[in-house]
C-alpha cells in the first residue's frame, strides 16, 4: 500500500467516524415529527456543515492551506470516460 492510499483510507475513516458520532446525537427524532420544515432545515444545516468539514480535510490532504488553492490538478479519477468528459487526470491502469 502506498502513501497516497494510506492517506485516502485515513480520510475516509475520519469522515465515517464523524458521521457516526453526529448520527448518535440525533437519534430521538420523535419530538420533531410535527415540524417537517424545521427538521428539513436542521438536516440541511448538518449536511452543509459536514460538507464544509470534508472540503477542509480534502484541502489539507492535498497539501494546501485554503480552499482557494485547490485546483483541478489536485484531482484524479480511475474512470477513463470521466477523465475524458471532465478533463480530470486519469489515475487508473491503461489496458
Amino acid at each position: 500500500m502506498n502513501y497516497e492510499s494510506t492517506v485516502d483510507y485515513k480520510i475516509v475513516n475520519l469522515v465515517i467516524d464523524h458521521a457516526v458520532t453526529h448520527r448518535h446525537r440525533h437519534r430521538d427524532l420523535t419530538h420533531v415529527l410535527h415540524r417537517p420544515v424545521e427538521v428539513a432545515a436542521e438536516r440541511l444545516e448538518r449536511f452543509f456543515s459536514a460538507t464544509v468539514e470534508l472540503m477542509a480535510v480534502l484541502v489539507r490532504a492535498a497539501g494546501h492551506h485554503h480552499l482557494s488553492e485547490f485546483s483541478i490538478e489536485d484531482l484524479t479519477t480511475y474512470k477513463a470516460d470521466m477523465a475524458q468528459l471532465t478533463g480530470v487526470a486519469y489515475g487508473g491502469v491503461a489496458g
